[in-house]
């Protein structure tokens, strides 16, 4: 909206409404511009990419409505890489689906092959865990042993 305010401030036309003036909502922000007559081109193009993008917007947010909470890492992603993960994720989990109701002929072997690499990683961690939790006993027990 800086750009198209900017071309509309050039060409001394009304200006355009800043992005707090408009309805609370980025769907709803993207709903009160639609009829918006854009004095800037690239603005214009801009704003026609993200309105063709509403059924990706309604996703990532369903998706963080679900499952935002459990993301909790430092790396920050991007709206394309956000919406790329979500369709990984809902990927592996109609993998799963297919195979705990025996359709195996649906199953997309890539999405196996993810799946499987994914359940070996958190085995591992888990054994990890298991065998830092099991040292960590062991060696307290020594070490009342040692003091008795």
């Amino acid at each position: 909206m800086e750009k198209e305010a900017l071309t509309r401030q050039q060409n001394k036309q009304e200006p355009s409404p800043s992005f707090e003036d408009l309805s609370p909502g980025l769907l709803e922000k993207i709903s009160s511009l639609e009829k918006f007559p854009f004095a800037d081109e690239e603005s214009e193009e801009l704003f026609e990419h993200w309105k063709s993008r509403k059924q990706d917007i309604l996703d990532v947010m369903d998706f963080y409505s679900q499952w935002g909470e459990q993301f909790k890492g430092k790396q920050y992603l991007d709206f394309d890489e956000a919406l790329e993960l979500i369709k990984r994720f809902k990927a592996l989990e109609e993998t799963m689906q297919q195979i705990a109701s025996g359709k195996w002929r649906s199953v997309d072997l890539e999405t196996l092959k993810e799946l499987l690499v994914m359940m070996q990683h958190n085995h591992l961690r888990f054994l990890c865990r298991f065998r830092m939790s099991f040292q960590s006993k062991a060696s307290s027990s020594l070490e009342r042993r040692a003091l008795t």
